[in-house]
């Protein structure tokens, strides 16, 4: 399971189902965003991990552009 709120899932299932954390995790983020709300404590039992690592990468990149852009 995992520690972030439903904005922040949200935003990732977002930025996984861009495709860009490959074809498996694109398909996670769209079934997350259409499931459910049982089914989607069902995907983040499973992938909670995977949920917040690519947070951790999220706001490690927004990080980098305010640095860049400052």
């Amino acid at each position: 399971m995992t520690d972030l709120d439903s904005s922040m899932i949200f935003r990732v299932a977002q930025d996984l189902k861009t495709g860009k954390h490959g074809a498996f995790m694109a398909y996670i983020g769209e079934a997350y965003l259409v499931a459910d709300t049982h089914n989607q404590y069902k995907l983040l039992q499973a992938f909670g991990d995977v949920f917040d690592r690519i947070y951790r990468d999220i706001r490690r990149n927004e990080r980098i552009q305010e640095r860049l852009s400052a």
